[in-house]
């Protein structure tokens, strides 16, 4: 019999809140939801810094939270920022993650990494990953995990392809690694 895990963990006011989905292929589906105590989680804010580094040609605006050798890099979606898309994590990811930088920026060309205001072109999501990994180089973060959603999710799938060594974990969603040709038909009208 082969069995399949899942787990989430989320913060909010002090609780940890674990959702454990089982699936087996002879039993079918059960899930379960235990509240249990957030370890170290405190209802002080956690240390929050923002800042700015020169990434090629472009000042990038960056959130970083918690102490830690360990890294996670938070990728917004289109036209999403930092606080827009990830404040919750901002906040509460240092009580989970007490090893880990949390690190959650403004791609270029969005938020307060303007300006320029962003160009979308062909290779976009290239250069913009690309700059996310040396933004965590320059911080000092040689391995790192990414989280990503939408467009921060494909930017976080090319920099994983492109630095498969420096990529501990990646957890992406509401994002595509290819377009089919039908989407493409699409694209251009036929």
């Amino acid at each position: 019999m082969m069995r399949f895990v899942a787990s989430t963990v989320a913060a909010h006011s002090g609780l940890a809140i674990r959702i454990t989905k089982t699936t087996s292929l002879s039993s079918g589906f059960s899930s379960c939801l235990v509240a249990i105590p957030a370890r170290t989680m405190s209802s002080a804010a956690p240390m929050v810094k923002e800042r700015q580094l020169q990434i090629g040609g472009n000042s990038v605006h960056f959130v970083e939270a918690g102490h830690g050798n360990r890294g996670v890099i938070l990728l917004p979606g289109a036209l999403g920022t930092a606080w827009t898309d990830f404040k919750p994590q901002i906040e509460g990811l240092p009580a989970l993650l007490p090893h880990h930088r949390v690190i959650a920026w403004d791609p270029p060309g969005y938020g307060k990494s303007r300006p320029p205001d962003k160009e979308f072109t062909v290779d976009f999501f290239e250069r913009d990953a690309a700059a996310a990994g040396e933004l965590m180089q320059k911080l000092g973060l040689q391995k790192y995990s990414i989280v990503g959603w939408s467009d921060g999710g494909i930017t976080g799938l090319v920099l994983a392809a492109n630095q498969p060594d420096r990529i501990e974990k990646l957890v992406v969603w509401g994002s595509n690694s290819y377009i089919s040709d039908t989407e493409v038909k699409i694209y251009e009208g036929k």
